[in-house]
């Protein structure tokens, strides 16, 4: 016979049915809460997000190693932009007092022009690579009034360093901007030993004495000189320039700071990437970071060709 329960009891199956309906019951609340606290935390994540890309603005070339910009490459580094909501400085800042020291720089035209276009760069920087035509464009444009001055600023190390040292020891037989030009134009395959060799054969130098020069070291400490002016300018990425004058006074500063405070608001979102410089001795002159476009480099050059 089968068992059977009391009268008024309740049906253990009936009991164990409420008891996972509780179950179920609690875990599709638990999950409901957590959803929703996921989404919010989400939410606000995101927001924070914008918040920041938003506020950051854009460098221009190159980075601290390359911009890049700055520019580079960053300085450097990179190759412009106009990204970013900061707004540009309420005025021009005072000039920046730098020691540049240009003279036994070999110089690339005429060396009684009155305007200077110093480059701070390297080999190795794309985007030095990368604006090599520009410079070379405007020293043709500018011949009768402006002159250029390569200055090293080594970002990618040893190999970079090595391949300055090949151009300067070709600038001690007379053919720096031969010889800077060929590797600048190599786009970077002749920066080793078997490529200066080859640049500097086609040049017709010595080659004894290169290889004496490059084997040597002696370029080293030059470049470590060359370097410390760079940091000393504000150079935090290549390239970098400064578009110098050969005059003081106040017209021609005023004119640079209008072109630096432009330059800041369309080519840097905003941050003081370029700026006015007072090289004692020498004058005024707009200093700026990146592979700027060649209407750029015309802005500043104009304005300095009118002091």
């Amino acid at each position: 016979m089968a068992e059977t329960h009391a009268s008024g009891g309740l049906d253990p199956t009936a009991l164990y049915s409420v008891a996972i309906a509780i179950i179920l019951g609690a875990v599709l609340i638990s999950g409901a809460v957590y959803m929703s606290v996921g989404a919010l935390n989400q939410t606000l994540f995101e927001k924070s997000l914008t918040a920041t890309v938003s506020g950051a603005g854009a460098n221009t070339g190159g980075n601290a190693n390359d911009g890049t910009a700055n520019g580079g490459s960053n300085a450097g580094g990179n190759n412009g932009g106009t990204a970013g909501t900061q707004p540009p400085p309420s005025g021009p800042s005072a000039p920046k007092t730098v020691n540049l020291a240009l003279s036994g720089r070999p110089v690339d035209g005429s060396a009684n022009a009155k305007v200077t276009l110093v480059e701070f760069s390297e080999f190795l920087c794309p985007y030095c690579i990368n604006v090599h035509p520009t410079v070379v464009s405007l020293e043709t444009k500018y011949a009768s009034q402006m002159n250029a001055v390569h200055m090293n600023f080594i970002i990618h190390g040893d190999p970079a360093k090595y391949a300055s040292a090949g151009v300067e020891c070709a600038g001690d037989q007379g053919k720096y901007y031969q010889m800077h030009d060929a590797v600048f134009d190599s786009k970077g395959t002749k920066v080793d030993k078997a490529g200066l060799d080859s640049v500097a054969a086609n040049l017709s130098l010595d080659m004894a004495k290169f290889d004496a020069c490059l084997d040597g070291g002696s370029k080293n400490a030059v470049i470590d000189a060359e370097q410390a002016q760079g940091n000393a300018v504000g150079v935090s990425g290549t390239p970098s320039f400064v578009v110098l004058t050969s005059s003081h006074d106040d017209a021609t500063k005023a004119r640079l700071q209008q072109v630096a405070s432009s330059l800041v608001s369309t080519y840097y979102g905003g941050q003081e990437s370029s700026y006015v410089v007072d090289v004692p001795g020498r004058g005024y002159g707009i200093f700026f970071v990146g592979a700027l476009p060649e209407a750029a480099f015309t802005q500043a050059i104009d304005a300095a060709v009118a002091s």
